[in-house]
This record gives C-alpha cells, sequence and structure tokens, in this order.
C-alpha cells in the first residue's frame, strides 16, 4: 500500500489473483437476470398459449423448459394436454399437476385441478384427497367445496356430499337453486329428506321454500315455511320478500295474505272475502307491487278519477267514458281473496 501526493486519497494495490473477485458480483448479477428472463418469458408465454389446435401444447412445453420452476407453466401445460382426451394425455395432465401442486401448495386451485383430474383418471380416492386439501385451504370459498360435494354425491355419500354443497352455496346463494334441484333427484323428492341434509339454516329453508314455490309445489312450500321459527323469518326480511313476490308470481294471495300477517301484524291488510279500500279512504298507489291494492290505469277513452267526500272521508270512482266505440276493457281492477268453494255477491 503506498500513499498518493494527496492525503485524502488512498491507493490500495491489488495482486492479479484478486482482480479476478471483482467479477464475482456481475457474473452473478448476470446469471440472476438471466434467470429472472427466463422465467419472464416462460411464465408469459404460458398465460398467452392458444389452444391446442394452434400449436398451445408445444408452446407451454417450451414454457415449461424455460421456466420449470413456475407453478403457472406446468398448470397451462396441463390444462392443454386435458383437452387432447386420450390416455397419455390424462396421465400427462396428472403428471403436470402434481408438479404445480409441488411447486405451489398453498393455492387451492392447483388441489382442485389436480383433484378433478384424478377422478378423470380413475383415481377417485387420491380426487378425494385433493380436493378435501382445496376446501381446507380455501374455507370460505364456493368452488372448492362445490367440487368436492361433487365428488362425494358421484361416489354415494350424500350427507356429507350435501354438507359440502349447502356450505357453497352459503357462499354463493346462487348456487342453492342448484343444490335443490341436486337433492329433489338423488332423493327422488322426499322434502322432510332434503330438508334434513341441504338446509341447516334457517336461511336454507327459507331458500328451499321460494324453490318449491317456483317448482309449483305450494303446498310442501308452505309447509317448509312454517317449520322456520317466527322469529327467524323476520331476521330474513329479503328473503321473505322473495317468498312473497314467488307466491305472487305463483296466484296464491291467500299464502300472501297471511305472510304479510305474519310479517306486519300490526298494517291494515285485507280482509278474505272484501273488496279492500272499497270507499277509497286510502290514497291510491301506482305501483303494482301490492297485489291487493286498487290497480287504477287511466286512459283517454276511459278517464278514471277519484271523487272525495269531505265530510264522510270516504270517495268514489268516477269514470269519464270518451270513446267512440266500445270499449273492451276498463283498467280498474283489485284482486280480493275469497274462500274456496263459496259464494259471493258483488
Amino acid at each position: 500500500m503506498s500513499n498518493s501526493k494527496s492525503p485524502s486519497i488512498v491507493t490500495i494495490r491489488l495482486g492479479s489473483s484478486w482482480r479476478w473477485l471483482l467479477l464475482i458480483p456481475a457474473v452473478l448479477a448476470l446469471l440472476g437476470g438471466w434467470f429472472a428472463v427466463r422465467w419472464y418469458v416462460g411464465n408469459t408465454v404460458a398465460e398467452y398459449a392458444p389452444e391446442v389446435a394452434q400449436g398451445g401444447i408445444e408452446l407451454a412445453r417450451m414454457a415449461v423448459r424455460w421456466a420449470p420452476g413456475d407453478p403457472l407453466t406446468h398448470w397451462r401445460l396441463g390444462s392443454l394436454e386435458e383437452k387432447t382426451f386420450s390416455a397419455e394425455s390424462l396421465a400427462a395432465t396428472v403428471s403436470e399437476y402434481r408438479e404445480a401442486v409441488r411447486l405451489s401448495p398453498n393455492d387451492y386451485r392447483y388441489w382442485m385441478e389436480l383433484g378433478r383430474a384424478l377422478e378423470s383418471s380413475g383415481d377417485p380416492e387420491s380426487s378425494e384427497k385433493a380436493l378435501r386439501r382445496a376446501v381446507e385451504l380455501a374455507p370460505a370459498y364456493s368452488h372448492p367445496r362445490w367440487q368436492f360435494g361433487n365428488l362425494l354425491l358421484r361416489e354415494g355419500k350424500f350427507e356429507e356430499a350435501f354438507n359440502q354443497l349447502g356450505r357453497a352455496a352459503e357462499a354463493d346463494v346462487q348456487m342453492r337453486p342448484q343444490v335443490f334441484e341436486l337433492a329433489m333427484r338423488v332423493f327422488g323428492g322426499d322434502i322432510d329428506q332434503i330438508a334434513k341434509v341441504a338446509c341447516a339454516t334457517p336461511a336454507a329453508r327459507a331458500q328451499f321454500a321460494i324453490y318449491l314455490v317456483n317448482v309449483q309445489k305450494v303446498d310442501e312450500a308452505t309447509r317448509m315455511w312454517g317449520t322456520i321459527a317466527p322469529a327467524d323469518r323476520r331476521a330474513q326480511p329479503a328473503l321473505s320478500k322473495e317468498m312473497e313476490d314467488a307466491l305472487i308470481g305463483a296466484k296464491q294471495f291467500r299464502a300472501v295474505l297471511n305472510l304479510r300477517r305474519e310479517l306486519e301484524p300490526d298494517a291494515n291488510l285485507p280482509v278474505v272475502g272484501q273488496v279492500w279500500n272499497g270507499g277509497f279512504e286510502n290514497p291510491l298507489t301506482a305501483s303494482l307491487a301490492d297485489p291487493f291494492g286498487w290497480q287504477v290505469n287511466s286512459r283517454p277513452a276511459a278517464q278514471v278519477t277519484i271523487d272525495s267526500l269531505a265530510h264522510t272521508g270516504r270517495g268514489s270512482l268516477r269514470i269519464a267514458f270518451r270513446s267512440s266505440s266500445t270499449l273492451e276493457k276498463i283498467h280498474v281492477s283489485q284482486t280480493v281473496v275469497i274462500e274456496p268453494g263459496a259464494q259471493y255477491r258483488l
């Protein structure tokens, strides 16, 4: 070591053998960049690889060669191999999905794909293990439970299957009708058995009752609705409204009236066998949502108004006919709930 003329500069002289050490960081940086580029290229090729007919499998294989440690490349190759529908490709599919799971063991999606492929390859036991692991990794997601439940259903494990399917429907209510449809086929329309295995919560029972109305099983729907405690029914206002809409669509007006009495015990509701608001004491509403109110639609040919009598609080319906020809229909109506088999005079 020698000092230069400037006291602030120190010159260090290295032997020729030590100079090579300065190249190590540069070499490491080049290697790191090379592997990063390979990973990026492999991942991109896998993500945008075309379908099988456009040579997608070869591109996916190239992606695996470029990024063998990326689970996405193995998943993509497996998904394309699966579409060729041969025993060899199915074995390759399982192999690629296994590799994706090994590289990313906490990603439930790869476990789902592996479970599905294992069942297709004739190994339901391993498939069940894989799908059970997918559910464990994503217990709040609907799709792992849906896949697992369907596998258990095909294996004849009905109670556990509908437990999984029911919990999938709790996470995604759009699945609930499909669960009920499956249960109706599996249990031959046995309502009590379906309620036992697929309706673990009051909300599920309410949804089952709505489903039954929509498939024209109104008596069974009414019975199922009655098994829900009144407090639980009142705690589900959205489902109660959906039940009411379903009953209106099925023209089950007496059931609608009973439902309203339960939910609104102090409300001014129609009486069976009587015209409601016959004296027009209550204001008319233009909404079509109320099946029991007056439905009035004034037209130029038949202008409809209400004449109020101030001293009585009542009113009367006035229709001014201004048609030059016969009217086929006057747009004033009300739905009245009546007793079956009874006679009435209007």
